[in-house]
């Protein structure tokens, strides 16, 4: 009733087509990261002991310590987990957290020198590197940092066996009537869509 008495019915659905399209992007990004593939989409980053990320047995293991404990030689040692052929795609990339990458760029040496070195094109004085032994990495927001056993912190891989089904369209359904009484209306939102790691080969992982 707002929106039609300030700019007409449009800037209403305008607000609420906006709103939805948010919320549907982050549930997507969601669950193609850690979806666990039964009854929603198979997340690449889901938790290793899943009954088909458990093919994915090229891993660097933690053992059960803190993302924040991530050495230089375990991101070195993941990257060359993945067979050559796929390392030259480029579609080669790393999906991490945002707690990841800053436990990455303070990674020094002899305790004084980060790796990323201050005067460096693109370094800590320039903004964020482009890339993690140089590959090129993507920040995730729903990438695990908790340390339960299994969680995969960091993904490294040929991102091209990583496939997403997409259906066209969104499906949606009002229901004036079920709270009507707190004059509320319920919209009801639906879209398909699935995804799924189509060549384990291809990844590696850094898990808890």
């Amino acid at each position: 009733e707002d929106a039609i008495g300030n700019g007409g019915i449009g800037s209403g659905l305008d607000y609420v087509a906006d709103k939805i399209g948010l919320s549907i992007a982050l549930k997507e990004e969601e669950a193609f990261t850690i979806g666990t593939g039964s009854s929603q989409p198979e997340g690449v980053a889901g938790s290793a002991a899943q009954t088909a990320l458990a093919a994915l047995s090229q891993v660097t293991d933690l053992g059960g310590a803190a993302v924040t404990t991530v050495t230089g030689d375990n991101l070195i040692d993941t990257v060359h987990l993945v067979p050559p052929q796929y390392r030259t795609s480029p579609r080669f990339s790393w999906l991490i957290s945002d707690t990841f990458l800053k436990t990455v760029r303070k990674i020094k040496v002899n305790t004084t020198d980060y790796v990323w070195k201050l005067n460096e094109v693109a370094g800590i004085s320039g903004g964020a590197p482009g890339t993690i032994y140089g590959v090129p990495y993507r920040v995730g927001q729903y990438v695990r940092t908790a340390t339960t056993a299994d969680n995969v912190f960091a993904v490294v891989g040929d991102f091209t066996y990583f496939e997403v089904f997409d259906r066209t369209g969104i499906t949606s359904m009002l229901d004036p009537y079920s709270a009507a009484s707190t004059h509320k209306t319920t919209l009801y939102v639906y879209k398909r869509l699935d995804s799924h790691v189509m060549n384990y080969s291809a990844f590696a992982a850094i898990t808890c």
